[in-house]
Formats: structure tokens, sequence, C-alpha cells
């Protein structure tokens, strides 16, 4: 469990994304998850989260008005559109990363010495 724990927030701190901000994160990933801490599934689907978002290029801001935006415009289905969008922008960098640089999450492995 320390190792997910740790994996996740090596990767939140090296894409700049504060506790807050994961929290909100948590809420598009695990809208079942109301309160109490995570378990290691829970983790690791948070982890796949912040791993998207970070292969998308997207800052902690762009994260925030994305997440607001999408609330206001898409109504009950705002997850799946955003977790849609999110996941082609993170396979068009997978694919070219020359284009659009080195993936944040390739800075935590190094922080936890994977």
């Amino acid at each position: 469990m320390r190792v997910a724990r740790s994996w996740l927030a090596a990767l939140a701190a090296a894409a700049g994304y504060p506790p807050n901000l994961l929290k909100r994160i948590g809420d598009a990933t695990l809208p079942a998850h109301t309160h109490g801490r995570l378990r290691d599934p829970e983790i690791r689907q948070l982890t796949e989260a912040v791993d998207v978002l970070t292969q998308s290029g997207y800052t902690p801001d762009t994260v925030s008005l994305l997440l607001d935006d999408h609330k206001q415009c898409c109504g009950d289905r705002w997850r799946e559109r955003f977790w849609k969008s999110a996941l082609r922008i993170a396979r068009a960098g997978h694919r070219d990363p020359e284009l659009h640089g080195q993936r944040d999450g390739d800075e935590a492995a190094v922080a936890v010495g994977n």
C-alpha cells in the first residue's frame, strides 16, 4: 500500500498537482467513493488517471478549468466526456513524444526509483 501511495504522490508532485486537485481528479475518477481512505485498487485507478492527465500535458490550472467546464456543459455525462477527451490527447502525445515532450510521469518514476 505504501508503494502505491508513494507512486501517486510522486506522480502528482512531478505534475504540480496539489492535494485539493487530486481530490477533484478523484471525484472524476471514482464517483462512488464519497469519503474515507482510499484502498489500493482505488489508489491505482487514481494514479492511472493522473498519468493520463500528465500524458495529456495538462497543467494544474488546465485540469481545474476542464473539470469545471465539463461539469457545467456536459450534464450527467461530464465524466465520460472529460476522460474521453483526456485519453484521446494522451494517446496522441504518447505516440509522438518529440512533438509533445517528455511525460511528467517519467520524472516520477525516477523519483520513486523505478
